[in-house]
């Protein structure tokens, strides 16, 4: 883990106290192609397909962006650290994967003082938000990076134990096994402490965003899933509602992926 990194962090969580309302300057068209008759909680627009063109490789952003919360050609990294607190995350979690997005531009303002503005597809530079191992697409040096990798989500659903549900286990399992492939195919594999990180935080906040509220083990359920990786939109007519995705489950179900990983929390103070 650098420590521009870590600088990072700090730089975005500063530009984010100073930047209140940030959803409010960034103001979303309707999409016309939508189905308007679902009801929604603000500031959720019912959900526009994916362009494939101008696409991330994070699911949830696609998502954000799919539901009118973020515009695809005006991302700052304070518009993507206030689009998935509109989700319920807290502000550390947030911190956690703006910073991770925007970790390839220069600083996360220009000489001037302007915020660094990116397009949608920017944030698949590689060593930034993508990396390798990642659970649903390809390592960049051999694949396609920004799309979903069916093959490899259906490998995920397989590591489920049991129907329709996928446990922290399974993931920690299908987690292991995706290093272990990256490792043996990808003559240029890179997963040092930053990437180990980054992929066990970004796991747990799956499984905290996909939880099933009425399983006692808070397993992710698998039709939640599907619409969030293969439609990129969030499962409102399945019952799915926004809530509360805090730092403190995401470190303890990262720090069981990944024990590794606890002296980055430590240098954060968490």
């Amino acid at each position: 883990m650098s420590l521009s990194f870590f600088a990072r962090l700090v730089a975005v969580a500063a530009a984010a106290s100073a930047t209140a309302g940030t959803l409010a300057a960034f103001p979303a068209a309707a999409h016309p192609d939508a189905d308007a008759n679902l009801n929604l909680p603000s500031p959720f627009l019912p959900a526009s397909p994916s362009n494939p063109s101008n696409s991330s490789p994070c699911p949830l952003v696609n998502a954000l962006v799919n539901h009118g919360v973020l515009q695809s050609h005006n991302l700052t990294a304070a518009a993507i650290l206030a689009a998935v607190q509109a989700v319920g995350s807290d502000s550390t979690i947030a911190t956690i994967l703006a910073s991770s997005a925007i970790s390839r531009t220069s600083n996360t303002t220009t000489a001037d003082g302007t915020p660094v503005i990116l397009d949608l597809i920017q944030l698949g530079v590689h060593g930034g938000l993508e990396h390798d191992a990642s659970l649903t697409r390809a390592d960049a040096a051999i694949g396609d990076a920004y799309h979903l990798n069916r093959t490899l989500y259906a490998q995920l659903k397989s590591f489920a134990s049991e129907p329709g549900h996928i446990s922290q286990g399974d993931i920690i399992a299908f987690r292991a096994a995706r290093e272990a492939d990256s490792r043996a195919r990808n003559p240029g594999f890179t997963f040092g402490l930053r990437e180990q990180f980054l992929a066990s935080v970004e796991a747990s906040i799956v499984q905290m965003l996909l939880a099933d509220p009425e399983d006692a083990d808070r397993r992710v359920r698998l039709d939640w899933a599907d619409v969030l990786f293969l439609e990129e939109r969030l499962p409102f007519e399945l019952g799915w509602s926004v809530r509360p995705l805090g730092i403190a489950e995401a470190r303890a179900r990262a720090l069981q992926i990944n024990p590794a990983v606890a002296p980055v929390f430590a240098s954060l103070g968490l």
